[in-house]
């Protein structure tokens, strides 16, 4: 297997593990043992049993964002589709994965490099939002970052209320895709 797809195959069993048992099952030696591989292995992908939970949180959030750029990719999206799109997209991944990426970013959050983890996300998907959103933001860049961590806050509290079962993905995904229009400004909706 190449080295890529061996961390790829070994990130996706650590997510079983935290699944199953949450993140304290989790250690280097029990994903060797639980894939099949040497512990030896694990250590040369992930070093220590933090740098596995960080690449396992940047794995979802990476999902996330690929998702979002191959479904924009296949079609012409105007904004009401980009704010659909998006909404859809992290509504699944919330509820596909939310439990599970919680945990890890506790996890993550006791260890003293981790204490401003929630900022890296936030920070991680304002820039995304920026790109992504780029052709609708018509403000100077501090007003754009404050506009894009608005964004996120909305689809990550919303899509927590969905995980949580407060409220239906469908409606959520029109309701919440609105919100996100109007915030970027669209005269009509």
């Amino acid at each position: 297997m190449f080295k890529d797809q061996r961390r790829e195959q070994l990130l996706e069993v650590a997510c079983e593990i935290v699944r199953e048992a949450g993140t304290d099952a989790l250690t280097l030696n029990t994903l060797a043992q639980r894939a099949g591989v040497t512990k030896p292995l694990t250590y040369r992908h992930f070093t220590t049993r933090q740098g596995l939970l960080a690449q396992m949180y940047r794995h979802y959030d990476s999902q996330f964002v690929e998702a979002v750029k191959q479904a924009e990719a296949e079609q012409k999206t105007s904004l009401a589709e980009l704010c659909t799109l998006v909404c859809r997209a992290y509504l699944d991944c919330a509820v596909r994965c939310g439990p599970e990426y919680e945990a890890i970013v506790a996890a993550l959050r006791g260890y003293p490099e981790y204490q401003n983890i929630t900022t890296d996300i936030r920070d991680f998907f304002t820039d995304f939002y920026s790109e992504l959103f780029a052709d609708y933001l018509n403000l100077p860049t501090p007003q754009s970052k404050l506009l894009c961590w608005a964004i996120h806050g909305a689809i990550n509290e919303v899509a927590s209320a969905v995980a949580c079962g407060h409220a239906t993905p469908q409606e959520t995904i029109t309701r919440l895709s609105q919100l996100l229009q109007r915030m970027l400004g669209a005269d009509k909706i």
